[in-house]
């Protein structure tokens, strides 16, 4: 549904209902093991995510082809998919053990938030200062999911049996709710760019809240994905109609990676990457 107020202002408002295929690699029957114990599991019985989407939005078109828009939106997500690893022995009498690493499904959850941003150039400035622009975008969630109750981690250290479905063998009988998977709190983009008709260069910030990353054994072997800010570079110069020359500047800011346990002072991995760039020449015929 549309409302057009004005030439400069519209009202949106959308449902929609929307299924997700799971990854091949997560249904395919596998079963593979490393050299340091951890096995990847397949898992074929997983069943596909399906979300309804309710969204409401006001937008307003401003001078110097700007936008500036806000929106409400929610959620009804079925039978997500999550990341899943505990610990389990393989052969009883050989007392061979190891980490599970698989998907499975949750039974449902709700997502709902608001959303701002707004875009726009410094039309009302002198000289090459026009050319200038913004972009800044917020996104504020909430949500809860509802999964099947594990067992307490001092059990689920169990002889596993592939012949079994492996959901029932971590979890009994009752629910428990989490945050949903891969679902940050905050969201926030920031973009100072410059676009004339030969320069186009944009410095760029990406700022995400710590969400929960991969269900473990129990709630306090969940592994968490620690809040990130990240600072890019990219710039083109167009020599003519078929050469243009181009940079990209990653991860300026050298934001580590870092998972943790529960708690952010229990940290499972923190790796760094630094900064990587490229420059190069693209040609079009």
């Amino acid at each position: 549904f549309k409302y057009k107020i004005n030439d400069q202002t519209n009202v949106r408002a959308g449902v929609n209902y929307t299924f997700a295929r799971p990854n091949f690699e997560d249904i395919i029957p596998t079963y593979e093991g490393n050299e340091d114990g951890d096995f990847t599991l397949g898992n074929p019985d997983l069943e596909y995510p399906t979300s309804l989407n309710i969204d409401l939005s006001v937008e307003r078109y401003i001078q110097g082809n700007g936008i500036l828009s806000g929106s409400l939106f929610y959620k009804k997500i079925n039978n997500f998919i999550s990341k899943y690893s505990t610990h389990a022995h393989f052969d009883s009498l050989n007392n061979t053990s190891g980490f599970i690493n698989t998907s499975i499904n949750g039974l449902e959850s709700d997502v709902y938030g608001a959303e701002i941003q707004s875009q726009f150039k410094f039309k009302f400035l002198p000289g090459m200062l026009k050319d200038f622009g913004l972009y800044v975008n917020y996104t504020f969630t909430e949500s809860d999911a509802l999964l099947p109750k594990r067992k307490p981690a001092n059990y689920t250290d169990f002889v596993f049996n592939p012949a079994l479905p492996f959901e029932e063998q971590i979890t009994e009988e009752g629910t428990e709710k989490t945050s949903l998977i891969g679902q940050a709190k905050h969201a926030a983009n920031f973009a100072l760019f410059y676009d004339s008709k030969k320069i186009y260069a944009k410095l760029s910030a990406n700022y995400h809240d710590t969400f929960l990353y991969e269900l473990g054994a129990d709630s306090d072997l969940d592994v968490y994905y620690e809040e990130a800010l990240h600072l890019d570079f990219t710039a083109y110069y167009t020599v003519s109609e078929h050469l243009r020359i181009f940079t990209d500047v990653v991860n300026l800011t050298n934001q580590p990676l870092v998972f943790f346990l529960d708690q952010p002072d229990q940290i499972k991995k923190k790796e760094f990457y630094s900064w990587t760039a490229r420059v190069g020449i693209k040609l079009s015929f």
